[in-house]
């Protein structure tokens, strides 16, 4: 993992979990959303799709505000290694006012 100016650069795809659980736990919206492609899809939930840049920052920002801690628990590849899931789990949801 490389942190440039225009966010974090992951090397190998493999990588991305824990990058990403990392970067959650520091509670860094900007590097979150910048291990991201522009058109980049993720599904925050059961029939929930955020796609492109500004939807998949406002789906994380709400998981940041909801939760204090991920963990993740495990990790696949698609066949050819494009795409990436990851199973994780949310933990410790903060207080809010």
């Amino acid at each position: 993992m490389e942190k440039t100016t225009g966010g974090i650069r992951i090397e190998h795809l493999g990588d991305f979990s824990q990058v990403f659980q990392e970067t959650f736990n520091a509670g860094d919206l900007d590097g979150l959303v910048s291990l991201f492609e522009p058109e980049a899809v993720l599904v925050p939930g059961p029939s929930q799709v955020a796609t492109g840049t500004d939807a998949i920052r406002e789906a994380l920002a709400g998981f940041l505000a909801a939760w204090g801690h991920l963990r993740n628990q495990g990790t696949q590849s698609s066949p050819g290694g494009r795409y990436r899931t990851a199973d994780c789990r949310m933990e410790g949801g903060k207080q809010r006012s």
